[in-house]
């Protein structure tokens, strides 16, 4: 659920994650807002060509 948007993590659970991760905590959200950027570059790029992604 968490990936689809439809519930939002407490910082507990992030941290669990990073932890099985081997991450830190900071580590874990720079990672995640670097994909995010990217994936959300990548659909403007794709909206501005008209391509589907697919």
């Amino acid at each position: 659920m968490i990936e689809s948007g439809r519930k939002q993590p407490t910082i507990s659970v992030l941290h669990r994650l990073a932890v099985a991760l081997d991450l830190s905590l900071g580590e874990f959200c720079q990672r995640v807002e670097n994909r995010y950027r990217a994936e959300s570059a990548a659909a403007a790029a794709s909206l501005s060509t008209g391509q589907s992604g697919k």
